[in-house]
């Protein structure tokens, strides 16, 4: 899953990270609406109706949440794990919340990938 992510090979929805302030910042980010539905309830919403923004142009704007964090979150998502100790921050877990993935489900399931 994790050369899914990085590859993005058949994704049919964009991310863009777009922290507050910080153009430098921005980054997009190919990915599977199937897989964020599955694990987020805000783009399980987003993602059910017809005729929306994000479904017309197939991209999402992810405001005050940083590149570098989306990007962990994004790793958590797609492998269950996440990607190092230093990545387990306070700001990945305000995007967890953001986006509606579990808190608990992070905790129950920390497990701290070496590769």
């Amino acid at each position: 899953m994790k050369g899914l992510l990085k590859a993005g090979t058949k994704s049919d929805v964009t991310l863009v990270a777009a922290a507050a302030g910080d153009d430098q910042q921005r980054q997009v980010f190919r990915v599977h609406r199937l897989l964020l539905a599955t694990h987020s309830a805000v783009f399980e919403a987003m993602f059910s109706h017809e005729n929306t923004r994000e479904d017309i142009e197939r991209m999402v704007v992810i405001e005050d949440v940083s590149a570098q964090v989306l990007g962990h979150l994004l790793f958590f998502i797609y492998t269950g794990t996440v990607e190092s100790q230093a990545a387990l921050t306070t700001e990945l877990l305000y995007a967890a919340d953001k986006v509606g993935v579990s808190l608990d489900l992070i905790f129950k399931t920390v497990t701290i990938s070496t590769h």
